[in-house]
């Protein structure tokens, strides 16, 4: 049976509640996309240093790619974009999607053993825009929640929350 959580209600109890479910959170300051802080890739927070480190109001919540894996789905072209997720869903059925700036979105997948740094499809042109998915692993981070810097508008979560996914849910 999966255990029914109640939403976090401030950015100190998000982050407790990603590690209670074995994500590895990391502080990003408001309006900016990734950590500022020297050795963010080396942080593994907890109940304990959480508060140490989630201190401002309208801070973001990254979560590192230790054993969170991400299709990063940079695609401006919306029907591009919703095939590739749905091509992705349909192999890792349970994935969650994250949305900042549609139509781009991230596939969040589980990782059990060190994978590599980043791989990258070439980057193409749809019309106007470009298009490029990222296999994001290993010495990086995803913005998890919070307010994206250029839209402002909340990240979103179609296909369920990370905060009530345990880990060990996410398809490997």
């Amino acid at each position: 049976m999966v255990p029914n959580y109640e939403k976090p209600q401030n950015i100190r109890d998000l982050a407790t509640r990603l590690a209670d479910l074995g994500y590895w959170p990391v502080p990003i300051p408001a309006g900016c996309k990734g950590p500022v802080l020297d050795n963010w890739q080396s942080l593994r927070l907890n109940f304990e240093t959480i508060p140490d480190y989630f201190t401002e109001r309208g801070m973001l919540v990254g979560v590192l790619h230790v054993n969170v894996l991400a299709l990063d789905i940079d695609v401006y072209d919306e029907e591009l974009s919703q095939a590739i997720v749905a091509e992705a869903t349909r192999r890792f059925p349970g994935a969650l999607e994250r949305i900042g700036e549609w139509p781009k979105s991230a596939l969040f997948l589980r990782m059990e053993e060190p994978g590599f740094k980043v791989k990258a499809t070439i980057k193409g042109r749809v019309e106007d825009e470009t298009a490029q998915v990222d296999v994001r692993s290993v010495s990086r981070q995803i913005v998890a929640y919070g307010r994206h810097p250029e839209t402002g508008r909340v990240y979103h979560w179609p296909r369920g929350d990370l905060w009530a996914t345990p880990w060990g849910d996410l398809p490997l």
